[in-house]
């Protein structure tokens, strides 16, 4: 989806439900959005806006993105109970998608257990 701020300056939707435009601007400093909504913080400012909440982030699966960007992140992965790294191409992601495994790990807390689920 591509919209225009006042400006004229060409924006790309990076959330996956559309948004009011202008976009409500977060920040790696700043992660909070008003509302029902997130943080996505894509590989730019431009794409670091909030998106509209999914759902619990632990309850989705894996979504790598669309983009040409490869940013490490950690998704909480529900088969094993862990977290665990992978890159995201920068637009379209999911809330299952953390900076840091320790906020990983806080959002999602590893399984204990060393084999399925409790």
């Amino acid at each position: 989806m591509i919209n225009y701020f006042s400006t004229n300056q060409l924006f790309v939707n990076p959330c996956n439900a559309p948004i009011a435009m202008p976009p409500q601007m977060c920040s790696i400093q700043n992660p909070t959005c008003n509302g029902n909504c997130w943080c996505h913080i894509g590989g730019s400012p431009a794409t670091t806006v909030c998106c509209p909440n999914e759902g619990n982030p632990c309850d989705l699966p894996l979504n790598r993105g669309t983009g040409g960007e490869s940013l490490p992140r950690w998704f909480y992965n529900q088969q094993t109970g862990t977290c665990e790294p992978f890159n995201y191409c920068g637009l379209k992601g999911n809330q299952n998608n953390f900076l840091t495994r320790e906020q990983c790990e806080g959002q999602c807390a590893p399984n204990p257990c060393a084999e399925g689920r409790p």
